[in-house]
């Protein structure tokens, strides 16, 4: 069976994670970082139908997800590229959270005490 283009819906749970496997064993020997979005082109379905896999896939979502943010996270990708796709894809942070981008700098020091 070719396994280029399969539908996660067409397979069983165990196997999604083998494809999954293969498509980061690809990715790694091609020098690509492998990804979400890139898996589901694999397996021939959207990122947003990954996330909606019946709950006979949670386990193997779940053990997927965490190779891809395990793969992300020992890459030499820049740190900015890293957050955003760990935010946006992985699910890290709160995207209804209200976001302060301001910077506070606090530098407490008393010149007095130095010469103490």
């Amino acid at each position: 069976m070719d396994n280029k283009n399969v539908s996660a819906c067409d397979i069983e749970p165990c196997r999604l994670l083998s494809l999954a496997e293969t498509y980061i064993n690809d990715c790694l020997e091609n020098e690509r970082l492998p990804n979400l979005a890139g898996l589901c082109r694999r397996l021939g379905m959207s990122v947003e139908a990954f996330g909606q896999l019946p709950e006979q896939y949670r386990e193997q979502v779940a053990r997927i997800r965490d190779a891809l943010e395990d793969e992300a996270l020992n890459s030499s990708k820049p740190a900015a590229l890293l957050g955003s796709y760990l935010k946006k894809r992985l699910g890290y942070g709160d995207e209804d959270e209200p976001r302060d981008d301001s910077l506070t700098v606090i530098f407490d020091h008393n010149s007095e005490r130095d010469s103490e």
